[in-house]
């Protein structure tokens, strides 16, 4: 049971850097970035799907019934949202620096700690090693 939710989490894992790659568009030094209601609703419900697929496969080693994997599926596709959230905002936040007039690395460092880079480093490294370790 314990590699089953290894597994699972993992997967989770595997899914959450894959959908938070366009979240990181908010980044870029321009400011006209139209980040639609509609996209955030679209990536939310197909990760959703995702997540209530490895929870069904889950369940199903378990040897439970199918509605189970709802009380997996649900809280693990509501992570994703200040998850997502967070980046947008560090982007948002990053990118409102001017990029042209960081003369030297102290000003990116000033710049990253006003705006949470640090925070999202750490917070991507952690879950990035956490995948690697169950992964194996």
């Amino acid at each position: 049971m314990n590699q089953e939710i290894k597994k699972l989490v993992s997967d989770y894992l595997r899914l959450l850097f894959i959908f938070s790659v366009p979240w990181y568009f908010e980044f870029l030094p321009r400011t006209d970035i139209d980040n639609s209601l509609l996209l955030l609703i679209f990536l939310f419900i197909v990760f959703s799907l995702f997540v209530l697929n490895l929870s069904i496969k889950l369940v199903k080693v378990l040897g439970k019934e199918n509605i189970y994997s709802i009380f997996y599926a649900v809280p693990l596709s509501l992570i994703c949202i200040p998850y997502f959230g967070f980046i947008v905002q560090v982007g948002y936040d990053f990118s409102r620096f001017n990029y042209e007039y960081i003369k030297n690395f102290s000003d990116f460092l000033n710049d990253a700690q006003d705006s949470r880079l640090n925070y999202l480093i750490i917070l991507n490294a952690t879950m990035f090693t956490s995948y690697y370790k169950l992964r194996d």
